[in-house]
């Protein structure tokens, strides 16, 4: 891979470990806090449980220490995208079932774009991103 390119998937996997990593710390630290104060009003999809924004906080810590693997080591992206999405993207359909079943109001179709709807889009296009890269990386590396 060229360093350039290498360079940005860096900042992306950094900028992701520093994502969730805050987010981790908020959940474990002050979980009524981000219950109340989480953009996309999290309350009107049940009640607070104190211990499970909790357990939620720990997985948003393995997504960033995850992200960071994948920031300093190149070989490990691929993983690492992939685990991610193993959450993001059943997560986001189970907003889109609520929604859609009622529990909370339509208006939750476009309040959760950015935070349940992109991050699996998002990861699912670098997931076809990097696969590119890494097979020209290969042909570039046969052709040598």
């Amino acid at each position: 891979m060229h360093t350039d390119v290498n360079f940005k998937w860096k900042i992306f996997f950094l900028l992701f470990a520093g994502g969730n990593f805050i987010n981790g710390i908020w959940m474990l630290v002050d979980p009524g806090h981000w219950y109340t104060n989480l953009p996309g009003r999290v309350p009107d999809f049940g009640p607070l449980n104190e211990h499970f924004v909790r357990d939620l906080g720990c997985l948003f810590l393995m997504f960033a220490v995850l992200a960071i693997k994948g920031a300093l080591q190149s070989d490990w992206r691929g993983n690492a995208l992939f685990i991610m999405q193993l959450w993001y993207l059943p997560h986001a359909f189970v907003h889109l079932f609520d929604t859609f079943r009622g529990l909370v109001a339509m208006e939750h179709l476009y309040m959760d774009i950015p935070l349940c709807y992109a991050p699996p889009l998002v990861i699912g296009i670098l997931q076809l991103v990097l696969r590119r890269e890494t097979n020209q990386a290969g042909k570039s590396r046969g052709q040598s």
